[in-house]
């Protein structure tokens, strides 16, 4: 990725943007895009090349105004939670700052679902990261949140500041790992009476455990 290449040091980021962006743009499309090489995708790939560029760029800036250091893109971290089990969290960005870490995912959407996760407190993903990085570095967590690219903006429940910045309020408070530790113990008892739950189209508030 373009921070690995530049070592984590945002300036050497900045540098490459500068010198090498348009052929890392190329090689990106070639590795996992090629689709966009077709002709009738000349628009498309222009619009997305110069949208990606702006959203690393306001990315960057998030970074430095809340002074936060990059120490690791793609970490793999494996974590036991008790009565959900072993998992592989492969966090897109790790950050750190006053020896407490920072996580973000990265998300290619223009939708407000992600923005919702958070605010109704149903983001299991960066909650099962946090524990990760909780159980494997023992530092506390000071943000997490989800960056979405085509819209240039990180979505958090956390003090974070800087253009492109969109603060949520939870509508739920409760623990979220709690709830899904609650979760995993109900539906095993349910089985275990030979009982099978089948909620894909009920509302998860009509469950008994939630």
């Amino acid at each position: 990725s373009l921070f690995k290449k530049a070592e984590y040091n945002l300036t050497k980021v900045k540098e490459i943007i500068n010198d090498e962006y348009d052929s890392l743009f190329h090689t990106a499309v070639m590795e996992k895009g090629i689709i966009l090489l077709q002709k009738e995708n000349g628009l498309l790939i222009n619009n997305t090349k110069e949208t990606l560029r702006k959203s690393i760029e306001t990315l960057i800036n998030i970074i430095e105004v809340n002074n936060w250091t990059p120490e690791k893109c793609e970490a793999e971290l494996e974590c036991n939670i008790k009565d959900i089990g072993n998992f592989e969290a492969k966090i897109d960005m790790l950050l750190t700052k006053d020896d407490q870490y920072i996580i973000l995912d990265f998300k290619w959407s223009t939708s407000n679902y992600y923005a919702d996760l958070l605010r109704e407190n149903k983001s299991i993903q960066l909650a099962l990261y946090e524990e990760a990085v909780i159980n494997n570095k023992r530092k506390n967590i000071l943000a997490k949140g989800y960056y979405l690219l085509p819209q240039c903006k990180l979505y958090t429940c956390d003090d974070v500041v800087g253009n492109g910045v969109e603060k949520i309020e939870k509508t739920d408070a409760r623990d979220l790992i709690t709830m899904i530790q609650e979760g995993y113990k109900y539906r095993k008892k349910e089985l275990e009476k030979g009982k099978i739950e089948e909620a894909d189209y009920a509302d998860v508030k009509l469950l008994d455990y939630h």
